[in-house]
């Protein structure tokens, strides 16, 4: 189980893990903030944790491994999330949105946490939510938001105007059951991961599909209930393929390079330091196979950083894997 793959002239190297025992519960999106920081929606209260009561998002010092604010649920009235699911950062405006799959809602928050107010409501009807999941800002700043349950992708202006609509239920080509995470690429082509459907979809900023990635099994190039998506600068695709405890990568047209499956075999600085503080953890960690711990479980969502540093959260063990791809790897030469 080496840390480094090697695929179609591209390179991935195991760097490290953040979160994990004390820092992400029930992670579902993420989206990069300054250098040196995330944004983590999370559906849990405690890592490790069934959704419930204490839900929210954090923001977290990647550096440090550290906590850097964490903005809960209330318990009632207008600032409750229910189930958080897409998180994106509207950098010119300094400002977070999430979206809440139960409310049917947008909400917005500063970067410090201070709660600015909420757009949407329930229904069908062009501009309504049933189950908003996926979420990302297109090239011209419009938001596109994928629908769980209304099975279609919507775009919005900033403002929370709709634009345009398209999609509907089914699984023939440009159908969705159960879309959830979304990525827009520079061109503003539109990847939508098709739960339901266990492929992810391809489509041009005006809804044409151009590729369809994946097919429901186990094998290579399947996928099985993907949850996340995401385009490096390249334009290879990542997909978090949840059902299968892997991450799937393939090229802009669909073609199978090679997948991820998870290296942390050490504790990230925030988990080993929760271990080394708690005597009865360490006895524990002592008889336990931990082995397990190295590989993915429940991929939820998939980040790529500009120096093509490769995100990827986990649900149950509440962390995040690192990966640095490389481009153009030679196998050395050897003089005999």
């Amino acid at each position: 189980m080496a840390l480094t793959k090697i695929a179609a002239e591209r390179t991935y190297n195991y760097s490290h893990n953040v979160g994990m025992l004390t820092a992400f519960s029930g992670p579902v999106d993420m989206a990069l903030g300054d250098p040196g920081q995330i944004f983590v929606s999370c559906r849990a209260s405690e890592p490790g944790a069934r959704p419930g009561r204490g839900q929210g998002w954090v923001r977290w010092n990647l550096e440090d491994d550290t906590l850097i604010l964490n903005v809960r649920s209330q318990d009632t009235g207008e600032r409750e999330i229910v189930w958080p699911s897409a998180l994106v950062l509207d950098l010119a405006g300094g400002q977070v949105l999430q979206a809440d799959e139960w409310r049917n809602r947008v909400s917005t928050y500063t970067t410090e946490g201070e709660y600015l107010g909420s757009w949407g409501t329930a229904g069908s009807a062009p501009g309504q939510f049933n189950g908003p999941s996926g979420m990302r800002f297109d090239p011209d700043g419009n938001l596109v938001i994928a629908e769980s349950r209304n099975n279609r992708v919507q775009r919005f202006d900033r403002e929370g105007r709709h634009l345009e609509s398209w999609g509907g239920a089914g699984s023939g080509p440009g159908q969705f059951d159960m879309p959830y995470g979304i990525h827009v690429d520079g061109d503003g082509n539109v990847f939508i991961a098709d739960w339901g459907n266990d492929r992810v979809q391809k489509f041009a900023s005006d809804g044409e599909l151009l590729a369809i990635f994946g097919a429901s099994s186990t094998g290579v190039g399947s996928l099985t209930r993907p949850s996340g998506v995401a385009v490096d600068d390249d334009g290879d695709v990542y997909v978090a393929d949840c059902g299968n405890n892997r991450v799937q990568i393939y090229t802009s047209e669909g073609e199978y390079i090679t997948g991820l499956y998870g290296d942390a075999r050490t504790l990230s600085k925030s988990a080993q330091m929760y271990v080394d503080v708690n005597p009865n953890m360490q006895k524990a960690r002592m008889r336990a196979d931990t082995s397990k711990e190295w590989r993915f479980f429940r991929p939820t969502a998939v980040a790529i950083a500009p120096n093509d540093m490769i995100l990827v959260a986990e649900a149950i063990p509440g962390r995040i894997q690192f990966y640095q791809k490389e481009n153009d790897y030679m196998d050395p030469q050897f003089n005999l």
